[in-house]
């Protein structure tokens, strides 16, 4: 079972944040356009800076603590999220901080943008045949990776290209579990 300590630090690892030249957190647009701010969280209406002023546009100043709280929400959500996907507590530490990560990026929605990916990560720790096993979850990191693994094209996602070696991470420890 992953340990909630490491897959914080995971978390804030794969998001990071973005400071101003005098060292304060602030506001920033994300690789697919959001407004975003601390830890990976996505402005939603009513988020506030520093100054108690809605967050409206990049380079707005916010707190640690404002940025801890939001972190300590969604990252709560994601793992709470996670957990309620059928057969989490039958996959690999590894690949449970993968459905978790998955969450905390790109919320619950991801299960419908990676259906296949779902699919077979929720029927993969049924089998113990290893290889049957070993198959499917070989399958659901190429979900992960390409836009069509069943393609001979093998055109990375488009998640692939938005996150980097987070994306690399995530392939990696769906398709070796560990």
């Amino acid at each position: 079972m992953y340990q909630k300590e490491e897959v914080t630090s995971m978390l804030k690892a794969n998001e990071g944040s973005k400071y101003n030249d005098s060292g304060q957190m602030i506001s920033y647009v994300d690789s697919r356009g959001y407004l975003t701010a601390g830890y990976g969280h996505k402005i939603l209406d009513g988020d506030l800076d520093f100054n108690g002023d809605p967050i409206t546009k990049k380079g707005q100043v916010i707190s640690t603590k404002q940025a801890d709280d939001w972190f300590d929400s969604d990252s709560s959500f994601a793992m709470e999220f996670a957990e309620s996907i059928p057969m989490f507590d039958k996959m690999s530490k590894a690949r449970q901080e993968v459905m978790i990560d998955l969450t905390f990026n790109m919320g619950r929605g991801w299960v419908k943008e990676f259906t296949n990916l779902y699919m077979l990560a929720t029927n993969a720790p049924k089998y113990s045949d290893s290889r049957q096993h070993d198959n499917l979850w070989k399958a659901a990191a190429g979900e992960l990776r390409y836009k069509d693994p069943r393609s001979i094209n093998m055109i990375n996602s488009d998640y692939w290209g938005q996150v980097g070696n987070r994306a690399v991470r995530n392939y990696n420890k769906l398709l070796k579990g560990g």
